[in-house]
């Protein structure tokens, strides 16, 4: 295996904590990208689990689009719907940024050996619309330090 060329973002990157909602009703608690809420509309203040929070969605109009009941429910203005998934962002934290290329599972085996919890110290995210290159997002300073030598 030819060694992967890696690069380092300087800056901290805003990861936008939530869920998503989709047409099912199914949620799921997740991780975000600022590229994952590209194209919605701005974002309406809405109350989720007690909370305040911001439901971003986008503009579909094909009546193919199913009708988004849950995501409906928070806007509370009459008439208005919302078709397709949605997100619900509660939270966002800053949090150290790489950018590698490979795969998602090059991506993970360059730092599998630190012992690294998925989704709690550190997140991948696919970069670019081909997925040729994948962001790896860990919280603290020291994990990232690791991260640095790793890659």
């Amino acid at each position: 295996m030819s060694r992967i060329k890696t690069g380092r973002i300087e800056t901290k990157a805003k990861i936008y904590i939530g869920t998503r909602i989709s047409t099912s009703g199914m949620l799921k608690t997740d991780i975000f990208h600022q590229s994952d809420l590209t194209n919605s509309y701005l974002p309406v203040p809405v109350t989720w689990d007690g909370w305040p929070a911001n439901l971003h969605f986008w503009s579909w109009r094909s009546r193919k689009t199913p009708f988004n009941r849950v995501a409906t429910d928070l806007i509370k203005h009459p008439g208005f719907t919302v078709q397709g998934d949605a997100i619900v962002i509660t939270q966002i934290e800053r949090w150290h940024q790489f950018r590698v290329e490979g795969d998602l599972n090059d991506a993970r085996e360059m730092i599998d050996h630190l012992g690294m919890k998925e989704g709690v110290q550190v997140v991948f995210k696919p970069s670019g619309r081909h997925k040729t290159h994948q962001y790896i997002y860990v919280k603290s300073d020291n994990d990232a330090f690791a991260v640095r030598l790793a890659i």
